[in-house]
């Protein structure tokens, strides 16, 4: 069943109206579904779904490592008037474990090439991305890179280092 992946949502209506999209586990609305199909890698790759009304404003939400796209189904029904990207990272949740590089995804910017692919592919513009922890940061690279379809963050947990560094008094665990 299609919303068995958001298993404690009392309100389930906002997902009516995704379409399942051939090639990509579970569901994914998609403006053109017929390149869903040739490029369906990216989106199976990561597990991609949007959710709301297509002319919302386009919210993508990523999270930190250790943790998929089932995170945030508490937030969904707040963001209901919104159109929605959720992704899993490579190698996590729904996501295409085949996927997963130690060569690509051994530095943020391996996944944050995927993230760009997959805000590419939906051909999305003035994109607000909510990132949790490292995703976060994942954000903040992508503003300095200049990457002109993330316009606004909000940073989750967000650290500049996770590692605690106790000869320099900083604890970033």
């Amino acid at each position: 069943m299609v919303y068995s992946v958001f298993p404690r949502i009392p309100s389930r209506s906002f997902l009516k109206g995704t379409v399942p999209v051939p090639g990509c586990r579970g569901t994914a609305a998609v403006l053109r579904a017929e390149a869903a199909v040739e490029h369906g890698t990216v989106l199976a790759r990561n597990n991609v779904r949007l959710i709301g009304p297509s002319g919302g404003q386009v919210v993508m939400l990523a999270q930190g490592f250790g943790c998929d796209q089932v995170i945030w189904h508490r937030l969904l029904p707040f963001l209901k008037d919104c159109r929605i990207v959720l992704f899993d990272h490579a190698g996590t949740g729904g996501a295409d474990l085949a996927a997963y590089s130690a060569e690509r995804h051994s530095s943020l910017h391996g996944y944050l090439d995927d993230m760009t692919e997959i805000l590419d592919f939906l051909d999305v513009r003035n994109v607000t991305m909510i990132g949790h922890t490292v995703a976060g940061m994942m954000g903040i690279a992508a503003a300095a890179a200049g990457n002109p379809r993330i316009t606004r963050l909000v940073l989750m947990g967000t650290s500049a280092c996770y590692r605690n560094i106790p000869a320099e008094g900083y604890a970033g665990a």
